[in-house]
């Protein structure tokens, strides 16, 4: 059979996706369909790499791994930033005075609380769909398959969860994929690929808590690498650092590339334009704080060295254009290979697969 056969034909159940190779994984990335947040299943945001779409039991212990590891890292990395504030934001350390609300105002600051913002919703979700989902579709999912049909509803045995969430009720099967118009297509969403893809166009429809969560994690892959390279190859002169400058400053970028390895949640190329956004985003409130008379924690009328306006505004200039239409973009490359890279680790390779209904074509 060949892989352009179309998904819409209703004789067939599901696509069982695997991981495409490099040249379609590219062709694949740059459709105008890419451009979005849709068109990926719902159940790619809470579940982990590791799943298979088998049910069993060490697919449900896998779940609940991963779901104490969304806690982990969210209680973990929270803590850093509240200590973060504290001593810097409150001065409750003896190395200077306190920022207040300047404490705001710096990128490092801001991408350690996104990034915060961002471990704690991927953690509700996978914890919403983990206590008040899984268990319950487990179940009947495995009665409604073997006796030839059935669709677990959201709001069976967990009816917060459809309020909560927002996941539709008719999309609830235990794996899903990403509903293109040829199973070649099926497996361009290599990022988060979560066993066997049923074409339910309802559960391809993300809530507004899943595109929030996917959109902070488009930015904050980017914006914590830039926060990493910038300190370590430019700001850095040597010497001891303390455990709360490792953290904002190397931490956070080991954190989303441990969530990049571990997480099915996919990665777009075409997403790019989402972290330059929050880049020129936060060049424009540099420029509008020095216009506005701002200082920072020295008194300078600057943010930053590099962003000095008004003594050196088009050095200022280079810098927001090389950060917003290179670094960023580039950043932003590297994590959707990391992404593609841990997807090709995590799926072997094979062929799509067309799985025909019971009694249909027969």
């Amino acid at each position: 059979m060949k892989t352009t056969s179309t998904i819409t034909d209703r004789s067939y159940d599901h696509v069982v996706s695997v991981p495409v190779d490099f040249k379609t994984f590219f062709r694949n990335e740059f459709r105008c369909s890419q451009f979005g947040l849709q068109g990926q299943h719902w159940e790619r945001f809470v579940r982990p790499r590791w799943y298979r779409g088998s049910e069993s039991r060490s697919d449900s212990l896998g779940q609940w791994v991963f779901l104490v590891l969304r806690l982990i890292l969210a209680v973990y990395w929270s803590g850093w930033v509240v200590r973060s504030g504290l001593e810097n934001g409150l001065g409750l350390d003896d190395d200077g005075p306190p920022l207040g609300a300047k404490w705001f105002i710096y990128l490092t600051h801001l991408s350690a609380l996104f990034e915060a913002v961002y471990l704690i919703f991927a953690f509700l979700l996978c914890l919403l769909f983990t206590l008040h989902v899984y268990p319950s579709s487990s179940a009947a999912e495995g009665r409604g398959v073997a006796g030839g049909g059935g669709v677990v509803e959201a709001g069976r045995g967990g009816g917060g969860c459809q309020f909560l969430v927002g996941v539709p009720k008719s999309g609830l099967r235990p794996s899903g994929g990403d509903r293109r118009g040829s199973l070649e297509e099926a497996g361009g969403g290599f990022g988060g690929d979560v066993g066997n893809a049923y074409v339910d166009e309802d559960a391809m429809t993300l809530p507004w808590s899943f595109r929030l969560t996917w959109f902070l994690r488009n930015v904050e892959a980017s914006w914590s690498f830039f926060v990493f390279a910038l300190y370590w190859f430019l700001v850095y002169e040597g010497g001891e650092v303390d455990a709360l400058n490792a953290h904002v400053h190397g931490v956070n970028f080991l954190i989303m590339l441990l969530d990049g390895a571990v997480a099915a949640m996919p990665m777009r190329i075409l997403h790019f334009y989402q972290p330059v956004g929050a880049a020129a985003a936060y060049s424009g409130f540099a420029a509008l704080y020095w216009a506005f008379g701002g200082r920072n924690e020295e008194g300078e009328r600057y943010i930053y060295k590099s962003l000095n306006f008004a003594d050196e505004p088009r050095q200022a200039v280079i810098q927001i254009v090389l950060i917003c239409l290179v670094a960023t973009p580039v950043f932003h490359l590297v994590f959707c290979l990391w992404n593609y890279m841990w997807y090709r680790w995590t799926r072997p390779s094979g062929r799509f697969t067309l799985i025909q209904r019971d009694g249909v074509g027969k």
